[in-house]
């Protein structure tokens, strides 16, 4: 990382998969990346990239009015037809060490202080989060 994208993010509380957690926002333009939270289930930190791929994706097929077209006859009836489209995504990345995500962290959080190796514990059962 250059000198330029040290602490142009922030460490903000979060909730992910119903589940408290922290991420990484951006408070600056010369940020890497457009965010980072740590899912505590899979205990993987994924960073969003700035950078973009292209990928190919299934997605509903869509009629002349813009909405899903349906499959009308044979054993798949009722379903969304679906089509194989090329889109830009996001690169992302996962994140599996701690000491990993330690350095990280130590190089782009202004505030490198945040009580966030908190959510690196087992998941209580009463934190699920439910709205």
């Amino acid at each position: 990382m250059s000198k330029t994208t040290e602490g142009s993010m922030i460490l903000v509380n979060s909730t992910f998969n119903n589940h408290k957690t922290f991420k990484l926002i951006p408070i600056s333009e010369n940020a890497p990346y457009i965010e980072a939270i740590y899912d505590r289930e899979s205990k993987v930190m994924v960073i969003i990239s700035k950078k973009t791929k292209t990928a190919l994706h299934m997605l509903p097929k869509l009629d002349e009015a813009g909405m899903p077209s349906m499959i009308q006859k044979g054993a798949l009836a009722g379903k969304q037809r679906q089509e194989r489209k090329q889109i830009e995504v996001f690169v992302e990345y996962y994140i599996e060490e701690e000491s990993d995500m330690k350095n990280i962290i130590d190089t782009l959080a202004s505030n490198p202080t945040f009580k966030w190796k908190e959510y690196l514990k087992e998941l209580p059962k009463e934190e699920l989060v439910t709205e």
